[in-house]
């Protein structure tokens, strides 16, 4: 199966989608590559309630990537959008995610 990849303009605070859910299929994470313009706290989400990650605290603006095409890091609840969480207002994250999309 191909993998896909969505561009990420994210800012605000809270629970923002990456890749919006599909019906029957789970999104598998494979990597990412996303940038952050200030101190930022992030955690990636299955839909609006469950955790896939634990906290990443940025105390910074940088770059934040994960790399390893082919190999699924979280997936999310079959039809759930992936969903990472900005704890900062005003904050842009950016970049590219790179996933599958399968029952």
């Amino acid at each position: 199966m191909a993998w896909s990849t969505a561009k990420v303009t994210l800012s605000g605070s809270g629970n923002q989608t990456a890749v919006a859910g599909q019906t029957g299929l789970k999104i598998k994470l494979l990597g990412w590559a996303l940038t952050m313009d200030a101190a930022v706290d992030l955690k990636w989400k299955s839909g609006s309630s469950t955790d896939l990650s634990g906290l990443f605290k940025f105390s910074s603006s940088g770059l934040w990537e994960s790399m390893h095409p082919m190999q699924s890091k979280m997936a999310t609840a079959t039809g759930e959008a992936l969903v990472l969480n900005l704890s900062g207002a005003g904050v842009n994250v950016t970049g590219e995610i790179y996933y599958l999309a399968e029952a």
